[in-house]
């Protein structure tokens, strides 16, 4: 998966598949429509995920009526304009059409939007595109925290790219306070790092087997535990990770202390330190799996001693 999305609104995406390979050598995937209507949906649906847009000036407006019109750049520049609150996207225009390329300099003018020739300027849109993304406010936290979010990229797949928009939004909130709420540590944090431990689990890097019940501390100390056995493959430092998240953040969404005391300012780093948490796992986790993906050789590799199941054992009769 790249590690950008931008949307691009055109018909004949055949006729310029020079653009598309070079959009993929910059590490961005164009998310491609060939009607306004289908490409406003998606916004509607998927804008956060967006770094930049590219629409043609002349597409189709609707799916299956092939008539192009002007219609469409308008509809889909106003779409991006409306929801520009959820994610601002800039975006460029697209044409082959002569009569729109002489003109040009009035467009741009008008419309506040540079226009590009799909003929003869696919390199120079490809440097405007990725100059959008740069300049597109989520590029600083992903290369900061690229580490974190690939993730997002790893085989087998742990997390839905659904999710990628909420975590940049995450790292937003640890300074504005308006973006601040209780969900991001119940309904992110924790639940995140469940599917963490969840895919270690399907993996049987943590055997089932060693679990006497289905509560998420235990399954924590069985990483622990691990991490004492395995210290080179699994760190301490993404046990006690792992542990301090589920600590602190209570299982279930409903009212804490905690909580309201982050929404209030009185805890003005740890949501800041517990996301930083959250992404030293998921940096760790994701050439850890890649590498231990067979589930037959971690079930062989992956053991509790003989004490550690005692352990275990005694702890869920308590």
């Amino acid at each position: 998966m790249s590690k950008y999305i931008a949307l691009w609104v055109e018909d004949s995406p055949e006729e310029i598949l020079e653009f598309k390979e070079l959009a993929k050598k910059k590490d961005i995937e164009l998310k491609w429509f060939d009607n306004a209507t289908d490409a406003n949906r998606y916004l509607e649906d998927s804008i956060e995920q967006l770094s930049a847009a590219v629409l043609d000036i002349e597409s189709y407006v609707e799916s299956g009526i092939q008539n192009e019109d002007e219609s469409s750049f308008f509809s889909v520049s106003r779409k991006l304009n409306e929801l520009k609150s959820r994610n601002p996207v800039k975006y460029f225009a697209f044409t082959g059409k002569g009569e729109q390329l002489k003109k040009r300099e009035r467009f741009e003018t008008n419309h506040n939007c540079k226009v590009f020739d799909k003929q003869f300027e696919p390199v120079k849109a490809i440097k405007y595109l990725e100059q959008l993304v740069q300049e597109h406010e989520d590029y600083a936290i992903l290369q900061k925290y690229e580490k974190a979010f690939a993730i997002f990229d790893c085989e087998p797949k742990v997390l839905d790219i659904s999710l990628r928009p909420k975590l940049i939004q995450l790292v937003k909130s640890w300074d504005v306070y308006a973006l601040r709420n209780s969900s991001m540590l119940d309904a992110l944090i924790r639940p995140i790092s469940e599917k963490i431990l969840d895919k270690l689990i399907e993996l049987k890097v943590i055997n089932p087997f060693y679990m006497q019940t289905h509560k998420w501390n235990e399954k924590s100390t069985i990483l622990s535990f691990l991490s004492n056995n395995y210290s080179e493959e699994i760190p301490e430092y993404v046990a006690r990770a792992v542990h301090t998240i589920f600590s602190v953040c209570p299982e279930g969404l409903h009212s804490c202390p905690l909580f309201d005391s982050i929404v209030k300012g009185e805890t003005p780093f740890l949501l800041q330190s517990l996301s930083l948490e959250l992404f030293n796992v998921l940096a760790w986790a994701k050439p850890f799996l890649e590498k231990n993906c067979n589930e037959e050789t971690n079930r062989n590799h992956f053991k509790l001693s003989e004490k550690q199941k005692a352990i275990l054992k005694a702890r869920s009769q308590q």
